[in-house]
């Protein structure tokens, strides 16, 4: 998928910002975590949705985003913090093997 300013589709040599969201079984919560992202101009690389929970009430939504720096994925998760029905918004980096070699 396309991202615009200043981030880019998933690479192998590129840290990856990833998001893990947990939230309400809603219609509304899908769009609304999708409008966090356009609103600054990007399309997450890769959204994965599923229904868990012991009574089917949680929705986990994980979300890859590569090219982002560290503010800006801290932008986003914050933002998705203050949508109305998400409980919890986990973020991790994925980082290449050369990256982590050097750190």
């Amino acid at each position: 998928m396309t991202a615009f300013l200043g981030a880019s589709p998933v690479s192998n040599y590129q840290i990856v910002s990833c998001f893990s969201v947990s939230a309400a079984v809603d219609p509304s919560v899908m769009p609304r975590v999708m409008a966090v992202f356009a609103q600054l101009g990007f399309v997450p690389d890769k959204w994965y949705s599923t229904i868990d929970g012991l009574d089917g009430d949680k929705l986990i939504i994980d979300i890859q985003m590569g090219g982002l720096n560290g503010s800006q994925a801290e932008h986003l998760a914050q933002s998705i913090r203050q949508i109305v029905q998400v409980d919890t918004v986990l973020t991790s980096e994925k980082r290449p093997l050369a990256t982590l070699a050097h750190d």
